[in-house]
Formats: C-alpha cells, sequence, structure tokens
C-alpha cells in the first residue's frame, strides 16, 4: 500500500491524535551515514510528544564495517522491548537486529529511505577516491545488489519520491524507490528528499503511526 503524499514541505507539524498502544515499548532512533545523533534530535521531541520513552544511539558509520556498526549498536540497545527508527543506514541495522535479535526484544522497524537493495550513488561512489574515503569501510553494504531482500511485516518504509531524481527512476534523490521499500511490508511515500527525511514532521508522523499500530494509517482504520 503506497499513500503519496503532495505536499513538499519537510516542516509540517504532524498530528497529535494517534498515542501509542504499547507504554512497555520504548522507541530508539538510528542516524544514517556521515550524521549522528543530533540528526535525529528533532524526530526524538515528535516521538516524546507523543508519549515515548526514546533514545537516540550513535555510531561511526564512516570508520567502520557495517557488522562492526551493528555490534556497536546493539551494545547500547535498552533492556525491554523496543521499536527501531533508522534513517538510511540506520534502517539497514534496524532490520538487521529484528532478523536477528540476539536476545533483543523487537518490535518493528520504521526504514526512513534505507538502501535494502543498495544505491547508485555508492556505486559511482567506487569510482572517486575522495568519496570511497567519505563513505569508508561500509560502501560494499551500500552498492547496488539485486537480494534477495524478503518483506517482513514488521517493517514499515517512509520512502522519500521526487523529481527530479538524480538517482534514476523513482526515488528520494539518493536512494531509489524499490530499495527503500524492498524490505518492507507497508510503506507511505512523501515528496522530501533523502538528507531532510529525518526532520520531516510528517515522514514522523507517519513513522509514529507504523511503530504504534503495525501499518501505515492505523490510527484511521487504514488508508487506501
Amino acid at each position: 500500500m503506497t499513500l503519496p503524499e503532495q505536499e513538499p514541505d519537510p516542516q509540517e507539524p504532524e498530528h497529535q491524535e494517534s498515542e501509542h498502544q504499547e507504554p512497555d515499548h520504548s522507541v530508539v532512533l538510528l542516524h544514517g551515514l556521515a550524521l549522528g545523533p543530533w540528526a535525529m534530535a528533532l524526530m526524538a521531541r515528535r516521538f516524546e510528544r507523543r508519549g515515548w520513552v526514546v533514545r537516540r544511539i550513535g555510531y561511526r558509520s564512516t570508520s567502520q564495517r557495517f557488522d562492526a556498526s551493528l555490534a556497536a549498536v546493539r551494545a547500547r540497545m535498552p533492556d525491554g522491548p523496543v521499536h527501531i527508527v533508522g534513517h538510511s543506514l540506520g534502517g539497514l541495522l534496524g532490520a538487521a537486529m529484528l532478523r536477528d535479535p540476539d536476545g533483543l526484544q523487537i518490535g518493528r522497524v520504521v526504514q526512513l529511505g534505507s538502501p535494502n537493495l543498495g544505491s547508485p550513488q555508492a556505486l559511482r561512489a567506487g569510482w572517486l577516491a575522495p568519496l570511497r574515503w567519505f563513505y569508508g569501510p561500509v560502501l560494499p553494504q551500500l552498492v547496488p545488489h539485486d537480494g534477495p531482500v524478503t518483506p517482513d511485516p514488521r517493517i514499515g518504509a517512509v520512502a522519500g519520491d521526487i523529481w527530479p531524481n538524480v538517482s534514476g527512476g523513482r526515488g528520494d534523490g539518493t536512494v531509489r524507490l524499490e530499495s527503500a521499500i524492498a524490505a518492507a511490508g507497508d510503506h507511505v511515500t512523501v515528496r522530501v528528499m533523502h538528507t531532510l527525511l529525518p526532520f520531516s514532521g510528517r515522514v514522523a508522523a507517519h513513522a509514529a503511526d507504523f511503530v504504534a499500530h503495525g501499518r501505515f494509517g492505523g490510527a484511521e482504520g487504514g488508508k487506501t
């Protein structure tokens, strides 16, 4: 199910009617490549206003391999039931922990523009030494591939769908739409570019909706 958004304003305030249904769960926010926990601060405040206990976890996204980042995040995960919202690379980490929890109690994962099938920009980065340095050891994880990636109903994707799109075809300018939604059991599209996804009020509202209800439009009983 896709819910196209018509307004591109990433600062549009989210609705406040929906309250979460699982008071025993907390929410972990994971930033994307070359960012830090600061990038998820605005989203954290939006989730907190909805009554969630939120934790932002940082990791060295450009100086270690994917497996090392995964181990670092695992070590800092809170005890008890938790949902994860991850931007880009952070969403890949969330999905990896959901599939192999290793003792963690993970409920749902929301991916914000995550390159489940890689990104054309990572492929181009492999051709240029400065960009290879920027991406660091995680680059092989981000180059385009054919999967397989099995959709999981516990994963929801908020995917940017803008035009023009330098990534080729539909997408958020960095990650193609088919890559962003490949792992998700449900998804929604927004007219927000990749970098701005964690700062958008509309994106936060969609993410909170899936975390609370396991589907987009859940507070209203579903949308078509």
